[in-house]
């Protein structure tokens, strides 16, 4: 297909190269005034790194519109695909429009608009471009188009101060001893400082021992660990704020960290110490990669 398009269109540039490598973007040069992302976000294995690598070949000024199929219409592209109506594609991420919002927010790029288009996918001698136009832009019809469309811009984020370089990761436990050291261990050092805060709760399992031998047998790391007279994570996040406030930025999560991703904390450290960012990325994290951990 590139081939193809090098021969129709001579006068034009097409580059073939993975989207999600950094090298990629730096390789193109100079600033763009507008980026199209067509079909491509539901097939990127990480969607926020792609879009950060976006960043130094933007402008104030540049737009990157982002568009691609609504999940809605998922059973009828997929027949389409085996009817051969339809160019195949690989296994899609079907992203609505708030996820994508989202990706892109935490890529230090602010939202301006979206818009649902194409209800009919064919002319069918004008009404299908009548309804396209007319009809489809309607509320309460739109949200049934074959097409979503998200703009966006480089967000006032990505020109503030330098960042906080310093953190805490604030971890409740309570009868949790064969996880203490676990916890420490797939904890990342996504910053220069980042302390681990273990705040433990009457234990009857000999979690606060056990806290005291990771501290001795890291001593690399820096560790420390609060008691709580009460029970629950709220309550040792209060104690965290008012006892143990060491760093700015901080996040809170549970010493059960089987179904937790604790090295994605590198990726949302950025936003989550950025006071513009910040209740974006709050709720993306309560309601997406860490459900129920608080963000302060």
């Amino acid at each position: 297909m590139i081939d193809t398009a090098r021969r129709n269109y001579p006068e034009l540039t097409f580059i073939s190269s993975d989207a999600e490598d950094p090298e990629t973007v730096t390789n193109l040069g100079e600033p763009f005034d507008i980026i199209v992302l067509s079909d491509t976000i539901g097939s990127l294995s990480d969607c926020q790194q792609a879009s950060e690598n976006l960043v130094p070949v933007c402008t104030p000024d540049t737009r990157i519109a982002v568009a691609c199929y609504s999940k809605i219409w998922e059973p009828l592209l997929y027949s389409a695909e085996l009817f051969g109506l339809k160019m195949p594609q690989p296994e899609q991420n079907w992203l609505s429009t708030d996820d994508i919002k989202n990706f892109l927010s935490l890529s230090n790029f602010e939202f301006m608009k979206r818009e649902w288009r194409q209800l009919l996918h064919r002319r069918l001698f004008g009404i299908g471009t009548f309804v396209n136009r007319f009809i489809a832009p309607l509320a309460g019809i739109r949200r049934f188009c074959l097409r979503n469309y998200v703009v966006v811009r480089v967000s006032p984020c990505h020109m503030l101060s330098p960042q906080p370089n310093s953190a805490t990761v604030l971890v409740s436990c309570k009868n949790e001893k064969g996880n203490i050291e676990n916890a420490v261990l797939r904890t990342p050092d996504f910053c220069d400082n980042t302390e681990i805060l273990f705040v433990e709760g009457g234990s009857a399992d000999g979690t606060q021992e056990e806290i005291q031998r990771v501290i001795k047998a890291y001593p690399e790391k820096n560790i420390r660990a609060l008691t709580q007279d009460g029970k629950g994570k709220g309550e040792a996040v209060r104690i965290y704020c008012v006892t143990g406030v060491q760093y700015r930025a901080g996040v809170a999560g549970e010493a059960r960290l089987e179904f937790r991703n604790p090295s994605s904390l590198a990726k949302f450290f950025p936003q989550v110490s950025n006071p513009v960012c910040s209740p974006t990325l709050e709720r993306t994290i309560r309601h997406g990669v860490f459900p129920d951990w608080p963000v302060g």
